[in-house]
Parts: C-alpha cells; structure tokens; sequence
C-alpha cells in the first residue's frame, strides 16, 4: 500500500542507503519510485534478501530477474513509507547502461557471472594440464605443458574483462560497499593476475622445464586452478547462496 501523497516523505539514494537494519535501524528498499519498510518480514531479518537483495537500495531493476514479482510488496507487514527521488548525480549508473538493464534486466546481476566461466575454465584446464605434464608426460601422446600455455593465454585474455563486468558489479548492484566476500574477490583477482603475468614473463620465450626459473612457472600454474575456484564460489555465494533447506519453504519477502 502507498502512503497518503500529503505524507509522503522523500528520500534520496544516499538517505535510503542508511536504512540498512544495522543498529537498530530498519530495513527499508525501494521499488518503482516507492521505498517499503521491510523489517518486519522474517526474509530480510539477517540484513538482506536470500544475501542477494540488499537493505537500504532500489530493487526496480533487480526484481526483474527474481523468481517473484513486485506484487510480493504489498504483503500484510511490507509498509510503503515514502518515495525515492533519484537524481542525476547519485545515479550510479550511466543513462546508457542504465537503458540497457531496464531492457535485459538479467544483464545487471548475471554479465560478471557469464564472464567469469571462462577464466576459471581455462585456469583449472592450465592447473590440469600442468599437473599431467609432471605425472604422466606421455599420456595420449599429447604435449601437455604447450597445452596448458595455451589455456593461461586463453585466460589471461578473458582475466581482464573478467575484473571490469566485476567492478562494473560491485558499483552498479552493491554501490562499491565493503563486504567479506567482495574483500575476498578483489584479493583473489588481484593474486590471479599477478601469476598469470609472472607465468607469462617466464613461458613466453620458450618451454620450460620444472628446474631453477620453471619451479615458479609450474608451482603458479598448479596454484592457478584452486585460486580461480575458491574464487568462483566466493562469487556463486553472492549471486547464488546456499540456502538452508527450511528456508526455501518459505514465502518470499
């Protein structure tokens, strides 16, 4: 239910963003130009929304890729307390960018979670491979430590749009907000890089064996593939959380 227009209170996206539930405060999110109370709904009693939707942000983009309408707000205990005036220069989203999530809502939260399968895919194929080459060289006749230079390069081209459709996510659907698992992320990527560019100084000008230099070489490309999936279920854990089996009988929001 919307309040009466002479009591409509309004509020910015910086004033919204201090109603996160902490300290006593409660939990409101906005949805088309409307900020709702939440707090008394048991879905949002640990601060946010399945860990997906977060407290004290407009949802109008994000309800477009959930499981459940916006009718879900105009359940008994969700109270409209105001309205959310948005103007230009708190935006944080380009108008271009902006136009093209309201067009292709799964855009805003699945872009960095696409580009993310595939230097995970190629950095756990680079670890394989490498970890092939010292135990069974011979097998099927291939050249496994080529093969797995390959899959770092193939990585290593895919790593940096990786870290851009992940900043972009980190400003667009959690305002550059501090938190564990984002912490995690950046440190991750940040070690991630910098092995694949010390493997790619040492691979470059030639093949190399597991001797002075190489140690190096291969002890990063074992390393590589583990990093690259403790990394991916940091990331699945923000997009996708496990969830605890009596909570999915619960009604949403």
């Amino acid at each position: 239910m919307k309040p009466e227009k002479d009591k409509v209170r309004e509020f910015t996206t910086k004033e919204l963003a201090e109603y996160d539930g902490k300290d006593g405060k409660p939990v409101y999110v906005a949805f088309g130009g409307t900020v709702y109370d939440v707090s008394k709904s048991a879905l949002w009693n640990k601060g946010s929304h399945f860990r997906r939707h977060l407290p004290g942000t407009d949802l109008s983009d994000q309800l477009g890729c959930a499981p459940h309408g916006a009718d879900v707000l105009d359940r008994p205990g969700i109270e409209a307390v105001g309205s959310l005036i948005t103007r230009p220069a708190e935006d944080p989203i380009p108008p271009l960018l902006a136009a093209i999530y309201r067009r292709f809502p799964f855009l805003r939260r699945h872009t960095h979670p696409a580009s993310v399968h595939f230097p995970i895919a190629f950095l756990t194929a680079a670890s394989a491979f490498t970890l092939i080459d010292l135990l069974l060289p011979d097998l099927f006749g291939m050249d496994h430590e080529k093969t797995a230079f390959l899959m770092l390069v193939l990585a290593s081209l895919f790593t940096p749009i990786t870290i851009a459709t992940g900043v972009l996510s980190w400003r667009v659907n959690y305002q550059l907000r501090q938190y564990k698992r984002i912490r995690n992320l950046i440190g991750l990527s940040a070690v991630i890089l910098l092995l694949e560019v010390v493997c790619l100084f040492i691979r470059v000008p030639g093949p190399v064996k597991p001797e002075g230099m190489g140690l190096v070489y291969y002890g990063s490309m074992l390393l590589m593939g583990p990093l690259a999936g403790i990394t991916g279920y940091n990331g699945g854990q923000m997009v996708f959380p496990t969830l605890k089996i009596g909570s999915l009988n619960r009604p949403h929001l």
